[in-house]
Formats: C-alpha cells, structure tokens, sequence
C-alpha cells in the first residue's frame, strides 16, 4: 500500500514516497548480516519531558531523516511518568513499516552500549543543556553528516525543524518541501489561505497517527462532548516544582483568570 496524501502538498507528498523507499531499502540492508554496516538510521530517542514536547522532537526528527537520507527509526519505550505510553501503543507510522529501534537491535543481538563501543552509534542530545550539539542541524551537511556511524541518535524533546530551515544547506529544500517556496514564516510554513497546513502538522500526520482505537475512543468522546455546541479550549500548564511555586508558576488566580474568560468567550 503506502501512503497516499490529500493533495495538499503534492512536494511533500512526492518526497515521503520517495522516503518509504528508502525506509525499505535501509531495513533490507540491516536483515542481512554481511550488510547491515551498509544501513543509515536516524533515531528519534526520547529523553524528557511530556507527550507534546516527544511530538515536537519526532517530526523534526522525521525532517532530519527526508534531508540525510537515512531511515527513522523510533526509540520511544514505556516510561514512568504522566505521559508514558510508548510509541506503538498510542500512535503509528502512515505508511505502516516497521519503526521501532529497540526490536533492531534485539534482532541483531546487539546491546545499545556495544553499537556505541563499536563506534555504529552517535548520539546527539539536542535539549536545552548545551548548544554544541546543535551545530550539525544548524551548520552541516546532514546528508553526509556522521556518515560513518549506522546509527544517529537524536535524543530531544525540542523542536528543532526551523534550525533545519535555516541550515544553509538545506533552507531551499526545505522550503519547496514544506510550502512549495511560498513566501511566509519561515520558523512554520504556514500559508494564510491554508491554515492547519504548517510545517509541524504536516510532519506529525505522516508518522504520528493515532493507533486505530484510539482514534475510535477520541472520536467518540468528541462526538458526545463537543456535537452540537460551542466549544473554547484552554490548556492549562500547571508548574510544581519548588522553584515554579516561588514566582514562575501557574497560580490558582490565574487559573480562574482563563476559566472566566473562556465563559465569556462562550
């Protein structure tokens, strides 16, 4: 089968083609011992933070992957924690080949800290810790960036695609891609005559859908909760760390601050 878009993007579309088959050809490589050195992996590792910033780090991931040519592969395990559903028990890849890095290396017999003693690893930590890491996103050639290394982990919670649309190298190629060289907000692509078509959403629909039944449980609760009526969303972030409670968190005045103005939006 594969993936077939809604036209809206026909260069996007014709790249993530292009992309499966490479996907492809990268997991035929790695099913064969005498060729599996040959395979190129770019991995999105999760590393901190909740359900939305492990999003924001996966599609700059999957843009990472269309612009060096290797495959993405996923390490996103259960993990302890308000949002710790992995991967595959919440969502899956649109064109429905194998993801997940963890059963790879399982396959192979091969230990996540052997690959990195054997130099077939390098992980970059693209967080808020350090900025050195990002010199490659920012400043390189991704395409022939640690080219000697099977695979490139990416452990982020970061959205790091804008760094990859102002990367010399690939500005051109993102744009055309993104938005077909419309001029616009470089940082989202997002056209004023196209809304919910920005670089982010356009990313995340390709290898974030919700698992089938939970798109079935999320369309039922908004068909029973939302079906008729007005509705104003309010997203509230609630800070409790020590640090926050002293002046930088959400306070329960504020709270009541959005709550009476989502009532009068209504």
């Amino acid at each position: 089968g594969g993936w077939r878009g809604g036209g809206s993007n026909p260069a996007l579309e014709a790249a993530l083609r292009d992309y499966e088959k490479v996907h492809k050809r990268m997991l035929k490589l790695a099913s064969k011992k005498k060729t599996r050195g040959k395979a190129r992996f770019v991995v999105f590792q999760v590393c901190c933070g909740e359900l939305g910033n492990r999003l924001l780090g996966l599609a700059s991931a999957l843009l990472y992957a269309l612009l060096s040519g290797r495959a993405l592969l996923i390490d996103w395990p259960e993990i302890e924690g308000f949002s710790g559903d992995s991967y595959g028990a919440l969502l899956e890849p649109a064109h429905g080949l194998p993801v997940l890095f963890a059963p790879l290396l399982k396959e192979w017999g091969l230990p996540y800290a052997e690959a990195q003693r054997l130099g077939m690893l390098e992980t970059l930590e693209l967080n808020n810790a350090r900025p050195e890491p990002f010199e490659t996103v920012l400043c390189r050639n991704v395409s022939v960036a640690h080219d000697d290394r099977v695979f490139l982990v990416l452990s982020t919670n970061q959205y790091f695609a804008p760094a990859l649309r102002h990367n010399a190298f690939h500005s051109a190629q993102v744009a055309a891609l993104m938005d077909g060289g419309r001029a616009g907000n470089p940082n989202t692509f997002r056209a004023p005559s196209d809304p919910g078509q920005g670089m982010f959403a356009q990313l995340l629909h390709y290898i974030a859908r919700p698992q089938a039944g939970l798109q079935k449980e999320l369309d039922e609760w908004a068909a029973a909760n939302f079906a008729g009526r007005r509705v104003v969303g309010v997203q509230v972030r609630r800070q409790m760390r020590e640090r926050d409670k002293k002046g930088a968190g959400t306070t329960d005045q504020h709270q009541d601050t959005y709550w009476a103005c989502a009532k009068v939006l209504l």
